[in-house]
């Protein structure tokens, strides 16, 4: 799907299917074309999987969610990842955020039809301040960095598999310090500071994974590409 909202501010329309975009279309955002006989599928940044309703499962499929990525790695690895990731959401209680992005390379980055820019590594981390008792260990924030590249350098995520697309989780503190240098940039902070103190545990829940009718809705994803 694409957006036609890219091209021009007088489309009022969200997303919609075009089997054969204009110039105008290619100039704003990637189009299937740029993926055939790439190498790489088409790897969503939020998942289809995330969501609750059938139109937001659909709206995942925009080519501006879709980052070049390698086949063993969206199929595998990183997969497995996003499976973890919603099971956990289920014992969330309150608004439960969602940030997922890529990390790109630090010099010659290579391109799929000359035009989309592959990345290095893939990232993620969520927030959710309040919960039922269980995991704490996951809460309130945490996240993972994936390696795109199977030959990537171990200076974010070591190689310890044989296919090298290794998934490291780890603290949000370890991944906006791994962002901060990677980018350059001197300051780095994906949530508000909510998400930053303790979990707060909901009184009388004991260990129930149950999840409340508000969890699955209340949560809040942002797709991001730096």
């Amino acid at each position: 799907m694409i957006e036609p909202r890219l091209v021009s501010d007088e489309f009022n329309t969200g997303m919609k299917y075009q089997g054969d975009p204009d110039q105008n279309v290619k100039n704003s955002q990637a189009v299937n074309e740029d993926y055939k006989h790439s190498g790489y599928t088409r790897g969503h940044l939020a998942p289809s999987g995330h969501q609750q309703t059938e139109e937001d499962k659909k709206a995942t499929f925009t080519l501006t969610n879709i980052v070049p990525q390698m086949e063993k790695f969206n199929n595998g690895p990183w997969k497995n990842l996003e499976e973890r990731m919603a099971e956990r959401l289920k014992v969330c209680t309150s608004k439960m955020y969602v940030i997922t992005g890529v990390m790109p390379y630090k010099e010659d980055e290579p391109k799929i039809n000359n035009r989309v820019t592959v990345p290095e590594y893939f990232w993620t981390a969520y927030c959710c301040p309040t919960l039922t008792a269980g995991l704490q260990n996951y809460f309130p924030t945490f996240a993972a960095v994936g390696r795109n590249d199977p030959n990537s350098k171990d200076d974010i995520v070591k190689k310890n598999t044989e296919d090298g697309h290794d998934v490291m989780e780890m603290s949000l503190e370890d991944l906006e310090k791994n962002l901060q240098k990677r980018l350059k940039m001197p300051k780095m902070s994906l949530f508000k500071n909510e998400c930053y103190p303790g979990p707060t545990l909901e009184p009388g829940l004991g260990d129930s994974y149950m999840c409340q009718s508000s969890c699955g809705p209340s949560v809040h994803r942002k797709a991001t590409s730096f």
